[in-house]
């Protein structure tokens, strides 16, 4: 599906929720959105110093039935500065606890894909992990997803990152398949992307109990050479009250020859640093600071950086 059909049946979702929900009595339309304001310094690349927006978002979300839902969201390119379609869902429930759904989404490789949206990261950033291996990997596609209070998987097709770019006709399938506590949850995710020849291989790790937040993940990809990359990082989020603190470090190595970014350094590490407040329940201010390394240890300093975020919701 092309980005020109991609666009005209979000539109027709969006309009046609829209208009129904304008003149339906009991509307059962549920508008909502969000934004964020950067002001960023790094240290040595002052080029790319200053204000800028992050992310800005707009969705609906309408019953149709008790077993059939839509869903739609706009999302701003910064960089490309114009809207481009976030999500565009077709929800189907056809028993209690699965669900099929088709459209464009985020692909749950790894547990990182729930926090994509800025109104719900508790870092301005995303992890290292995210960053050099699939760089929030949103495609068209179809998914599969089924969990009662002890377990949950989700099995999913999508076109494949870059599948435009590449022009190959390849299509990625994966999955990801979840063990739940008490307080805490672990799940193992597989998937493959042809278009850019790698498969992935992940682990991780969930622990919400009281005031503390806990999330770590180890992802590994092999290339069609046999060559390999991983990716790790383990963060904690502490409340109290109004405010939070935060803290998260991840390592990125890569094999030589591997070649995935010709750009990239073959090990990166990152520790960052932070917190925020909580100025209303969809209102929070954040600020983060990374310390960078390029051999992944704490001998050679790369480009520090300094973010303060403001995130809004509505």
């Amino acid at each position: 599906m092309n980005k020109a059909k991609i666009c005209a049946l979000a539109s027709i979702l969006f309009c046609t929720a829209a208009i129904k929900g304008i003149y339906a009595e009991d509307s059962s339309v549920k508008w909502s959105g969000f934004f964020d304001l950067q002001h960023n310094t790094y240290h040595g690349l002052s080029e790319k110093d200053g204000f800028r927006w992050g992310q800005f978002e707009v969705g609906l979300e309408q019953d149709i039935s008790e077993t059939v839902s839509i869903e739609g969201s706009l999302a701003y390119d910064h960089e490309n500065e114009k809207f481009e379609i976030g999500s565009g869902l077709l929800k189907i429930e056809p028993f209690k606890n699965i669900e099929i759904a088709f459209g464009q989404f985020d692909v749950p490789l790894g547990i990182d894909h729930n926090y994509y949206p800025s109104i719900d990261r508790p870092f301005v950033s995303t992890p290292l992990l995210n960053e050099k291996m699939y760089d929030s990997w949103n495609d068209p596609g179809a998914r599969l997803s089924v969990e009662n209070n002890m377990y949950n998987a989700v099995f999913y097709v999508v076109n494949g990152q870059n599948l435009q770019a590449n022009q190959e006709k390849a299509q990625s399938a994966g999955c990801r398949i979840g063990k739940v506590f008490k307080y805490s949850e672990i799940g193992f995710s597989l998937a493959n992307d042809p278009a850019k020849r790698d498969s992935f291989s992940g682990l991780d790790f969930s622990y919400h109990c009281n005031n503390l937040n806990i999330l770590a993940e180890i992802m590994n990809v092999n290339n069609s050479s046999d060559k390999k990359a991983r990716a790790y990082y383990v963060q904690a989020k502490y409340d109290f009250g109004k405010y939070f603190l935060l803290a998260r470090y991840g390592g990125y190595s890569e094999e030589a020859g591997y070649d995935r970014d010709s750009d990239s350094h073959s090990q990166l590490s990152r520790l960052s640093a932070g917190g925020g407040i909580k100025i209303e329940n969809n209102v929070k201010m954040r600020i983060e600071y990374q310390l960078n390394y390029e051999d992944g240890s704490f001998s050679k300093k790369s480009n520090d950086a300094l973010f303060f975020q403001t995130v809004v919701g509505f």
